[in-house]
């Protein structure tokens, strides 16, 4: 699934704007780049837990918004 995919979804379960459901979106996204960044695990309840597999260096890109995201690894749930 894709960011606008997805922002549209919150958008419409959350009777939030496209735009608004963006912006959360992209703050959590940044949210779980910054931990995994700082070498904390994120776990995600019906995903599994991230993990970033070295500390890797934070890159900003040539307008300031695009981020290197860290190689991750992830212990994915289990069907039940």
């Amino acid at each position: 699934m894709k960011r606008e995919e997805l922002a549209q979804k919150l958008a419409r379960q959350s009777n939030l704007s496209r735009a608004a459901a963006r912006d959360q979106v992209d703050e959590l996204v940044h949210r779980i780049l910054k931990s995994l960044r700082e070498g904390q695990p994120v776990e995600l309840p019906g995903v599994g837990r991230l993990v970033a597999e070295r500390p890797l260096p934070r890159r900003v890109g040539p307008h300031g918004a695009s981020l290197q995201a860290p190689r991750v690894t992830g212990s994915p749930k289990k069907p039940k």
